[in-house]
């Protein structure tokens, strides 16, 4: 909330991102994911977008607050300018939607770990595990956990207990680049990161 409150202080606009992206994209050698709400892209033009989107380098998108049966003409485009979908899961989504919700996603499933606000609280779903099998028993699509990992420790924690394909961590890095440290600190937080789930894979292998 924070990120975006900032960005609209700011009169960032989704042109600039994918003007961002694409002038960085080289640079960054790594796939480019936006996560964002329907009504930018809608109010952009969904087939605009999509056109942008691809020529910018974007990856892949997740929209936040769109099921897979509404705009089915954005699914549609993404699809035909071969940009992957991310789609989300909850705590609270039954079993029986979990099919439905993995065959709409072509980039990864993002499984919130807990009800709550994003980093905030340290205790997981109990039926976090459930889901993650539910989810790779209908789909092949890479299954990430995201919410409340703040910490190499935590990663590390999901990884082991729940063995995701990876981990998502979002408020704790603008938390970071909102102190004193910026982006150097965040850095050498995100190398720690990287380290720790390095260490305990090869740890179990």
């Amino acid at each position: 909330q924070r990120a975006s409150q900032a960005a609209l202080e700011n009169g960032v606009t989704l042109e600039q991102i994918l003007e961002r992206v694409a002038s960085r994209r080289e640079a960054w050698g790594l796939p480019v994911v936006l996560m964002t709400y329907v009504n930018p892209i809608v109010a952009y033009g969904v087939e605009r977008f999509c056109r942008r989107a691809q020529e910018a380098g974007v990856g892949g998108v997740l929209m936040s607050d769109l099921p897979p049966e509404e705009t089915p003409e954005l699914w549609n485009a993404l699809a035909e300018h071969d940009i992957e979908t991310a789609v989300l899961t909850a705590p609270t989504t039954k079993s029986s939607r979990l099919p439905v919700l993995a065959s709409a996603a072509t980039g990864f499933l993002y499984c919130v770990s807990r009800t709550g606000v994003t980093g905030k609280g340290k205790d997981y779903a109990g039926n976090l595990g459930d889901q993650i099998r539910g989810l790779r028993e209908c789909s092949d699509t890479p299954v990430v956990v995201g919410f409340g990992i703040r910490s190499a420790e935590d990663a590390v924690r999901v990884r082991k207990t729940w063995a995701p394909d990876g981990v998502v961590l979002g408020a704790r890095l603008i938390e970071i680049l909102e102190g004193e440290g910026g982006v150097s600190e965040l850095h050498g937080f995100l190398a720690g990161i990287r380290h720790a789930l390095d260490t305990a894979d090869a740890g179990n292998a």
